[in-house]
Formats: C-alpha cells, structure tokens, sequence
C-alpha cells in the first residue's frame, strides 16, 4: 500500500462492487426459489466474511470438521468430476498441502466466527455421521427454521432429492434412499508416511479437536 498508494482505493471499489454483485445474487436466488434459508457451501473463510458484510444476509457459520488424516487420504484419490461433459479429474493434493490448508482454514474459521456463538456451530463430521437426524435438528435450532419435515427415513437414512450445488465429493449427486455411514477407510489405506506427516502438522488442532486417539 506504501508503494501504491491508490492500490488501497482501487481494491475498495472493487470489493464494494463484489458485494453489491453478491447482494443481487442472493436476492435473486431468495426470489427465484421463495426460500428463507440458502445454503453456501464455500469453503473459504475469507468470502464467509464478505458474506457478513451483506445488508440482505442473516449469516450463520457451520464450522465442518473432518480427520485431516481422512482428508489427507481422499485428496490423493483420482476421482472423475461427474458434472463436466469430457472426463476431468478432481484436483489432488498431497498430505503436506491438504493438512496445512486444513489447519489455515480451521483457525480463520474459528477466529472470524467462534466468538458469535449465536452464528455459530462447530460439527466434526464423525458425529454428524453417527448422529445425522439430531445434528440436523440442532442446526435448524441454530438458524431458527426448527418446523420442518426432514427426509429421514430412519435415524440414518435419508431421502435425498436431486440439488443444485455446483462444487463438492461428486457423492453429491446421489439421489433417492442414501445410508449415512462413517468413512474412515484412511485408517487401513493411508500410507504410514503421509500419516506421519499430517498428523505432525496438524497436531495442536489434533488435539484440540479430539482427533489424536484415531
């Protein structure tokens, strides 16, 4: 900023018009779907606070967590992106970039969000999975749509229709009855180095978080 002194003014602009384009957007959507509740599966800490920022947008942060030793393990899986029209493969990291991008995004989240417990809800994936009916009641609680019919057909299946979300695991796609079950395939498949490596460089969240044991 010293050395450009208008780079501050230019980088205001554009974020201003960002937001305004964003308003509309969601606007839009809100309209288009007649739905009081949007869900915005972005991963970056960064744009859920631009997302804040918002005159229109009553946000609220569900702070995902999952092993990064199981992240670490799904990242290297070559995986088909089934939404493209000629075969593309899904981006693969290795185990010291995804567990770093698993810590970096863990502390901006919890720094931006944890301090407004009212916004806010962290959830490790593991106990979404063994408790997916109640979780999902707790987080309807949170945004305070409590009265709806959920898709369970039991404690741990569900009824999934077809959705619109453009970025994800290409299992978002599943439609009809769906069995919710714990993934830990990492614990036998996940090579003893990269292991090493992941849990070396997350373990302070590790800890924190309850993951050491696994």
């Amino acid at each position: 900023m010293i050395l450009f002194p208008n780079a501050k003014n230019i980088f205001s602009k554009k974020l201003e018009k960002y937001i305004n384009n964003l308003q509309k957007l969601f606007d839009s959507m809100s309209k288009s779907t007649n739905s009081n509740v949007i869900i915005d599966s972005s991963k970056s800490t960064v744009y859920s606070y631009i997302l804040s920022l918002l005159d229109n947008v009553d946000l609220y942060f569900i702070h995902l967590i999952r092993d990064p030793r199981g992240i670490a393990y799904s990242r290297q899986k070559r995986l088909i992106q089934p939404d493209k029209e000629r075969i593309i493969y899904m981006e693969q990291y290795g185990p010291f970039r995804s567990s770093l991008m698993w810590d970096v995004r863990n502390l901006t989240s919890e720094i931006l969000w944890r301090k407004d417990n009212s916004h806010y809800l962290m959830l490790r994936y593991e106990d979404f999975i063994n408790y997916p009916k109640e979780t999902i009641k707790n987080i309807l609680k949170l945004i305070n749509e409590e009265n709806k019919n959920l898709p369970f057909i039991s404690d741990t299946e569900v009824n999934l229709n077809t959705n619109h979300s453009v970025w994800g695991n290409p299992s978002r796609f599943k439609t009809g009855v769906v069995k919710l079950k714990l993934d830990e395939e990492w614990k036998e498949k996940l090579k003893p180095i990269d292991k090493i490596i992941s849990t070396l460089i997350t373990l302070p969240l590790l800890k924190k978080y309850n993951y050491l044991l696994n």
